[in-house]
């Protein structure tokens, strides 16, 4: 073989190899493509239970505020615990709401067609809220129950707070230790790593931890392609 079909040969070769190397890149670009789209349409379809779960927060807190609503107000001028009851159980209603709302309107800003760092900020601000958010949820929790308990019997003609003001104590005593313990199981997860990072990372919800790894799927490709 002379030198010039040596150089033909190569040229070949060459032409070969970079069609070869064109081909993978397409490939390769064609698979990153598909990854994003089935990790975007993922971590769209983790969020729906939280999408109707805040509907449904928001739906519960106007009929908890008209019942409220509904109690308090006829029985106005027959004591100021009644008062006391509704408007307090009207405020958490009201807190129900404008939580829901805002977090819908989170929900809604983020948009699956953009850039993956983009959504991944997004949904860190989601997180973020749903994590403060969900503080307020677990302390009012432990304290709620006890105007709504005193509507209940209110409503059956138990004036609790007039006839057994002792078994209103009761109620805040037991509301504060429900809380104190749950301050206390907090913080002893906190000292365990293991239950730290467990907490951390569903702090926020399943559902946004989902949509979360889905749009990690997409990372890892990046990551693991050449």
């Amino acid at each position: 073989m002379n030198i010039d079909e040596m150089k033909s040969a190569w040229g070949q070769l060459d032409a070969r190899l970079a069609r070869i190397e064109s081909q993978q890149n397409e490939l390769l670009a064609l698979r990153r493509k598909a990854t994003e789209q089935r990790s975007t349409v993922a971590s769209a379809r983790a969020l729906r239970p939280l999408l109707a779960g805040q509907v449904l927060q928001a739906l519960f807190g106007v009929a908890l505020a008209l019942m409220a609503v509904l109690f308090w107000v006829p029985r106005a001028d027959h004591g100021v615990q009644f008062i006391v009851y509704g408007a307090t159980v009207q405020a958490y209603a009201i807190w129900l709401i404008a939580s829901a709302g805002h977090e819908l309107a989170l929900l809604r800003k983020i948009r699956f067609s953009t850039a993956v760092l983009e959504m991944q900020t997004q949904l860190a601000t989601l997180r973020r809220w749903r994590a403060r958010n969900g503080w307020v949820f677990v302390y009012a929790g432990c304290f709620i129950w006890i105007p709504v308990m005193l509507m209940l019997f209110a409503s059956l003609g138990a004036d609790i707070w007039a006839h057994q003001p002792q078994v209103v104590g009761w109620f805040v005593v037991s509301g504060a230790v429900t809380a104190a313990a749950v301050f206390l199981g907090f913080r002893l997860a906190a000292r365990r790593p293991s239950w730290a990072a467990s907490l951390q990372a569903n702090a926020a919800g399943q559902s946004v931890r989902n949509a979360e790894l889905a749009l990690g799927d997409i990372e890892a490709f990046k990551a693991e392609a050449p």
